[in-house]
């Protein structure tokens, strides 16, 4: 799953921690893969290619958006509704 390669280069990028992939980064990408996947592309965002990562969605590409969001703390928040599982 490629985006796991962006969400650990942003997390590192931005936390400066090391990022354990498997209990950090894979638990995460699992509850996005329903809406950004290659079926389905919410927020013009697919999950599918590194291409697609890259492209980003309607917003464009901002690692900063994706870890706000899934942090809760900008004013798109994801996932709609409900927070992630820790």
């Amino acid at each position: 799953m490629p985006i796991l390669n962006l969400l650990l280069v942003a997390a590192a990028a931005l936390s400066q921690v090391p990022v354990d992939f498997d209990q950090q980064v894979r638990p995460i990408v699992r509850q996005c893969w329903a809406c950004h996947s290659e079926t389905v592309t919410s927020g013009g965002l697919s999950l599918q290619t590194r291409a697609a990562i890259l492209k980003g969605g309607n917003r464009g590409a901002n690692p900063q958006l994706i870890v706000d969001a899934v942090k809760q703390t900008g004013d798109l928040k994801m996932p709609p509704g409900r927070k992630l599982t820790p």
